[in-house]
């Protein structure tokens, strides 16, 4: 019989809620994952879940509605055979309603892969960029992911780069990592296959953008373009004082805590032992 992880995801909501902490990483051969969605709605009302799966190579959706006070369930499957990352994005919606995202994932027995991982936030509003961010050269990384994690209600977004030993790594789908926002899922994953030959080290570069509260000036913040004119339109925007990062004592000397951040940015090395 094959191992598998399971993670779920439930929340009850006034209107819509989105789906977030279902990420699994390249961390070994996954082959075959189930998606149960699962829909609980109020006496009046209606329910809906939607979750869709999101690899390197391919995408799979699938939702549930549920209507007066009835809960319904259905699932659905995708094969992967292979290493590597996938995400669940979507969300709950309905009034007073409840729902539950639970994800199977069976991997091939013997192939994790032994990993390394640091983290970096920040909360300052407008543009903060990301330092302090890398892996020293300890290991031959066959793998790499860097996950990107939205706080909720936030207009914040991102954009990271991996530095292998100094030079520009591409994703597993031969692309850079595009630009990152919380208007989706709440977790986003890149993939990267490095198979290094030497010990190096490994070094995110980038930016995330973070606006506390709304206003007009904000439009179209999702566009990273925008982000010098909204500065100069609000002088006082950038003088807040950066989040602070702490050793976390519980983890490895390597792991950093953030304490409040609009979106936490994880990465990770995958090598053998």
């Amino acid at each position: 019989m094959s191992p598998e992880e399971i993670k779920r995801w439930s929340d009850r909501t006034a209107w819509k809620s989105n789906i977030n902490g279902l990420v699994f990483p390249p961390d070994r051969k996954w082959t075959t994952v189930t998606v149960n969605m699962v829909a609980k709605s109020a006496t009046l009302s209606s329910a809906t879940v939607k979750a869709t799966l999101y690899t390197d190579k391919e995408e799979k959706s699938g939702d549930v509605t549920a209507s007066w006070g009835k809960t319904e369930s259905k699932q659905y499957d995708i094969v992967l055979n292979r290493v590597c990352s996938f995400y669940i994005d979507g969300y709950l919606q309905g009034v007073s309603s409840g729902g539950e995202v639970i994800i199977t994932a069976k991997y091939e027995e013997g192939s994790v892969l032994k990993s390394e991982s640091k983290t970096w936030g920040d909360a300052t509003a407008g543009i903060s960029i990301i330092n302090g961010l890398y892996l020293d050269a300890t290991q031959k990384w066959e793998r790499a992911s860097i996950t990107i994690s939205f706080k909720p209600n936030t207009q914040t977004g991102c954009m990271v780069t991996l530095l292998n030993n100094g030079e520009l790594a591409y994703m597993d789908n031969k692309e850079l990592p595009p630009w990152a926002d919380s208007q989706g899922s709440g977790d986003v994953i890149y993939p990267f296959n490095l198979q290094c030959k030497n010990k190096v080290p490994l070094v995110v570069d980038g930016y995330i953008t973070f606006h506390p509260f709304n206003s007009g000036n904000l439009e179209n913040s999702d566009d990273p373009t925008k982000e010098q004119d909204i500065a100069n339109e609000n002088p006082g925007l950038l003088e807040h004082e950066d989040a602070k990062t702490t050793i976390d004592e519980n983890n490895n000397e390597n792991s950093v805590a953030l304490q409040g951040g609009a979106a936490t940015i994880t990465l990770t090395g995958y090598y053998r032992g």
